[in-house]
Formats: C-alpha cells, sequence, structure tokens
C-alpha cells in the first residue's frame, strides 16, 4: 500500500511539474528537459540495481536449494553404498584357511568397524532427530554436524563419549 501510495504521489509531481513547465517561459522549458533526463537516468539505475539485486537473491536461493537438494541425494546413496558394501565385505570369496583371505578379513574388519561408525554419523545426521534437530533442515542439520566435529572440544568430547558407552 506504501509503494502505490508513494508512486501517486510521483505521478502527481510529475504531472504538476509538467504544468509548471507550459507555463513558464521557452528557456525554462529548455532547461526542465535536461533536469527530467537526469531524474529519469537516477531512477532507471536504482531499478536496475533493484531488478540485478533481485536476480542475484533468486540465484543465490536457487544455488542453495541445489545443494541442499544434491546433499540429501549424496548423504542417500553414501548410506546405500555403506550398506552394499558392508554385506560385500562379510561375504568374503576366499576359504577360511587361505592366508591372502586371512589378510583380507583382517583389512575389511578394520574397513567394517570404520563403515559402521561413518553410516552411524551419517545416519544420525540424517535419520536420527531429536529435541531442536527435529526443527533444523538438513543443511542446518549438517552445518551443526560440522560445527560439532571442529569445535576445538570435539575430541575431549568424543573420548568421553566414548568412556561412557564402555
Amino acid at each position: 500500500m506504501r509503494k502505490i501510495h508513494h508512486c501517486f504521489h510521483h505521478l502527481k509531481k510529475l504531472l504538476n511539474d509538467k504544468k509548471i513547465l507550459r507555463n513558464s517561459t521557452v528557456s525554462s522549458e529548455i532547461k526542465e528537459p535536461d533536469c527530467q533526463e537526469p531524474i529519469k537516468e537516477e531512477e532507471y539505475k536504482k531499478l536496475r540495481d533493484l531488478l540485478k539485486q533481485r536476480d542475484n537473491e533468486i540465484n543465490i536461493l536457487v544455488n542453495m536449494l541445489k545443494k541442499e537438494k544434491k546433499k540429501t541425494q549424496d548423504a542417500l546413496h553414501f548410506s546405500s553404498v555403506d550398506r552394499g558394501e558392508i554385506r560385500l565385505i562379510q561375504s568374503s570369496p576366499f576359504p577360511p584357511g587361505n592366508p591372502e583371505g586371512q589378510r583380507t578379513s583382517l583389512f575389511s574388519a578394520s574397513t567394517q568397524s570404520q563403515d559402521c561408525s561413518m553410516l552411524g554419523s551419517r545416519s544420525s545426521l540424517l535419520h536420527k532427530k531429536s529435541g531442536m534437530r527435529e526443527e533444523m533442515s538438513l543443511g542446518r542439520q549438517e552445518a551443526f554436524e560440522i560445527f560439532k566435529r571442529d569445535h576445538a572440544d570435539s575430541v575431549t568430547i568424543d573420548d568421553n563419549k566414548q568412556i561412557l558407552k564402555q
């Protein structure tokens, strides 16, 4: 409503200025159009800048949506790939007495535990929602997880969690 009111007054002012131009002398008529052009150019620049700003904001929002969508797809793909790798590791093709199989099974056991821990942390990011996390979007949850991971005391917090779990 304010914009409409502002536009109405601006239009009224322009019309009044034109009436004054018609009533004034020839010399003032020559000067007045010169004054009108910079106003039009200023308005044009202002409107063009507003349009650029709006387009930039729209592009930023679209890019954020694309990143959010890609992150969710990657996370879902990552969790499904991890589950598939764990199944492949558990069904090893080597016989139990084979030394190659023993080395592979030792390696697969360590990677399996790492994959399970990564799968657990990733799935906790995606599926475990409690308290404040329930209200956060996936992007905010991921940012919060990154913050927790990069926090200075994160190592001691993780150590304390492991001690409590034992």
